[in-house]
């Protein structure tokens, strides 16, 4: 299974999904599912079926930080 997400405007799906991976969070970056020219860059898919149910909550509290860490100084 795998829930589609797709951020605030800000959001650089690329740069989160690098980052994930230095965290051992992998994510599906979202371009790859529109056409070229109509990408999405803030869009990205989580899958989560062959996870351990224990580590999910962490996974998405962990890359909930790393969009945090994203977003643009008011």
């Amino acid at each position: 299974s795998s829930c589609w997400v797709e951020g605030p405007p800000w959001l650089d799906a690329t740069r989160l999904a690098a980052d994930a991976e230095a965290h051992g969070i992998l994510i599906e970056l979202g371009s790859v599912f529109f056409m070229e020219g109509l990408e999405q860059r803030q869009c990205f898919r989580m899958g989560f079926s062959a996870i351990k149910q224990e580590k999910i909550e962490p996974g998405v509290r962990a890359l909930a930080e790393l969009v945090r860490a994203q977003r643009p100084m008011a």
